[in-house]
């Protein structure tokens, strides 16, 4: 019953397959439920993780995931703390440059992500970045 799917395409799956059950075959075609963009407080930590991130942080290209890396764990520690994180601190792959390790946070959250890029920061920043829409207090 399914191999006829196959054979005249995606468009009948639908009507092929019974009613409750799950396909087998990866639903590429329905459209990925979207959240709704949300502004966040500004506060003191919101404030110093946003700093953090501006200068040892980058946005992933994905347009969800978050990296901060530093060879200061203490940072990262406070850098989770600020936030919120609970994610773990993993040690990097050392590229040949540095000589002391370094590590990482990395975690996603696309409603930060968005507001992240709404303030002023990108993918890419060191070639990008410019002014960022932070408040005085």
């Amino acid at each position: 019953m399914l191999e006829l799917g196959r054979q005249r395409g995606f468009k009948n799956l639908w009507t092929q397959v019974r009613v409750g059950s799950t396909p087998s075959i990866p639903t590429r075609f329905m459209p990925a439920h979207k959240l709704p963009d949300k502004e966040f407080a500004w506060t003191p930590k919101l404030a110093y993780a946003v700093g953090l991130l501006t200068t040892d942080g980058n946005l992933s290209k994905d347009g969800r995931h978050i990296n901060m890396r530093s060879s200061d764990t203490q940072l990262l520690k406070t850098f989770k703390k600020c936030l919120g994180l609970t994610t773990k601190i993993a040690r990097s792959k050392n590229d040949g440059w540095a000589t002391k390790p370094s590590y990482r946070v990395q975690f996603s959250r696309v409603q930060f992500y968005r507001w992240l890029l709404k303030i002023g920061l990108f993918p890419a920043k060191t070639y990008t970045i410019g002014s960022m829409n932070i408040p005085d207090e």
